[in-house]
């Protein structure tokens, strides 16, 4: 059997390319965990190899959810190259990755789960966060903490009414309470507005982040 690697959220900064390897599953009860690669973007080469986690695989035969959905996460670039950030959906935590060093820090809100639910059967696991963009001062991530929703094709989108601000060294400085819909979000530096669609009806809304 061949297996073939899948990588996405390619970033690319002159002649350096960011290449994300999800995790996979290896089987019911195993997963990889995913890593970052930095390549250069004519030759292919690979400068550097950036795990996210201490352990290139994890375990749990008591698992009732695939293991390598529990990694997922949306992921921005700081316009300037210098970082990546990481929004985990199941963990309410954020990675922040320098993109010269390969150093990965990683943020937590106290008093939350943690990955000792990959210890559990992980049955009922909250959707924490859903969409991050950023610019060069600040991370905005939009927040749910609460049970997965239904997302079948045709069922309404929920109103997803808080957004996490955080500066580009962790520090969680604002949650925001829209009076709007921000499912998705998208920064515009220029104009200093934050964007988003309302799922349901396709109307554009913004914040002004000069008022903030």
């Amino acid at each position: 059997m061949i297996i073939i690697a899948s990588f996405f959220s390619f970033y690319q900064i002159e002649n350096v390319l960011f290449a994300y390897k999800p995790a996979e599953e290896i089987n019911s009860q195993e997963a990889t965990t995913p890593h970052y690669e930095k390549r250069t973007i004519y030759t292919n080469q690979l400068i550097q190899d950036f795990p996210i986690y201490k352990t290139k695989s994890i375990q749990n035969p008591n698992a009732k959810s695939p293991l390598d959905f529990f990694f997922y996460t949306w992921d921005a670039i700081k316009p300037d190259g210098s970082k990546i950030v990481q929004v985990m959906r199941h963990l309410p935590q954020i990675n922040i990755i320098d993109t010269q060093t390969g150093k990965i820090t990683s943020y937590r809100i106290k008093n939350n789960p943690n990955f000792s639910l990959l210890e559990t059967s992980m049955e009922s696991m909250n959707v924490f966060y859903n969409h991050v963009h950023a610019d060069d001062n600040y991370i905005y991530a939009t927040y749910w903490g609460k049970e997965p929703w239904d997302d079948r094709f045709g069922v309404e989108v929920p109103i997803f009414n808080t957004i996490h601000v955080f500066d580009w060294n962790g520090n969680l400085l604002y949650k925001l309470t829209t009076d709007k819909s921000f499912f998705r979000v998208w920064s515009d530096p220029v104009r200093k507005r934050l964007y988003t669609i309302d799922m349901n009806t396709d109307e554009v809304y913004y914040i002004d982040l000069k008022e903030l």
